[in-house]
């Protein structure tokens, strides 16, 4: 039986954590009373969503005349319209970094990255493949081939 190299396996590691062949998630966000969570009401804490480039957040409205519109000055914008009880809006996410937005009847943009009142934060995170191809890189520029023959 032939063992793979260290390389070949680091290879095939990285060539699976390509987020060029990861799925993209739908990941819910509810949009009630004065919050935004990936909980509903009394099914947990309110949390905010954490996510991968590519994948898709939709929020759902509880209830009437709520909206999402991403703070100025950052890598993606979006600006939902006032929205009613069912109703829901889709955003898909590219650029790795903390997004905040805020609903617009019940939140403001302070002008700085931040918002005040209704508001919540969507966290993408780096591309999975990143660790593995750094790793690849740092054991292989250390390596020597040894030469058939010599001693």
């Amino acid at each position: 039986m032939r063992l793979l190299s260290p390389r070949t396996v680091l290879l095939t590691l990285a060539a699976l954590a390509s987020p060029a062949l990861a799925q993209p998630r739908l990941v819910t966000v509810y949009a009630f009373d004065f919050n935004f969570s990936i909980n509903r009401p009394g099914e947990g804490p309110i949390e905010q969503a954490i996510i991968n480039p590519g994948d898709r957040v939709q929020w759902v409205m509880l209830h009437d005349f709520h909206n999402t519109v991403a703070c100025v000055g950052q890598a993606e914008f979006w600006e939902s319209p006032i929205m009613q009880m069912g109703e829901v809006f889709s955003w898909d996410f590219t650029t790795p970094g903390v997004y905040t937005y805020y609903c617009s009847p019940h939140g403001s943009d302070n002008g700085d990255g931040t918002a005040t009142g209704m508001q919540g934060t969507i966290t993408v995170l780096p591309s999975p493949a990143t660790a593995p191809i750094l790793t690849l890189g740092l054991l292989t520029t250390g390596r020597r081939r040894r030469r058939q023959g010599t001693c």
